[in-house]
């Protein structure tokens, strides 16, 4: 609203939230976006704090089709999902896990990656069921889809579009 931008608010009419339903609000809207480039942030812990063509400008200079937030904390904890991510990203930045939380990419790019993230079901049920947050969490399934599509979808381990501040405990002291 501060920015007077057109935005969506997807899922608002869902009664029994799970973070999944992410996946499938995303496909849906996507197919109806018309515009060159599409962001999407978390409605309730996030703010924009920056035009949007400063923010096109900024992803533009990654070079890559669909760029995501990153943060600190691996979540929820897969071995080889944080194995891969400190691999590409650890030695630049401790912000080199994927959040998907918060995004900008190529629209029509976006629209694959989304549809690929939806294959990714298969590899979720391949985890052990011990940890309730698998069977929910959107973000397991775009991390591995990030792993299968990486270079062309990216983390900003700089945190030149995104900053996530949340769980402070894991930041710099300067940050807590």
């Amino acid at each position: 609203d501060f920015w007077q931008y057109p935005y969506t608010v997807l899922g608002r009419e869902i009664p029994e939230w799970e973070n999944k339903i992410k996946i499938e609000l995303t496909q849906d809207f996507l197919a109806s976006v018309r515009t060159k480039y599409v962001l999407g942030i978390d409605s309730f812990d996030a703010i924009v704090l920056r035009p949007i063509t400063g923010i096109i400008e900024q992803f533009e200079k990654t070079k890559t089709n669909l760029l995501f937030n990153a943060t600190v904390i691996d979540y929820p904890f897969v071995q080889r999902l944080f194995d891969y991510q400190t691999n590409l990203f650890g030695s630049q930045s401790i912000y080199h896990f994927l959040n998907a939380g918060a995004w900008i990419g190529k629209t029509d790019y976006c629209r694959y990656f989304f549809d690929d993230v939806v294959t990714m079901e298969s590899e979720v049920v391949k985890l052990p069921d011990d940890n309730p947050h698998y069977a929910v969490s959107e973000q397991l399934r775009v991390q591995f889809a990030f792993c299968k599509n990486y270079p062309s979808v990216l983390i900003d381990w700089g945190c030149d579009v995104f900053q996530v501040l949340h769980s402070p405990k894991h930041y710099p002291e300067e940050f807590q």
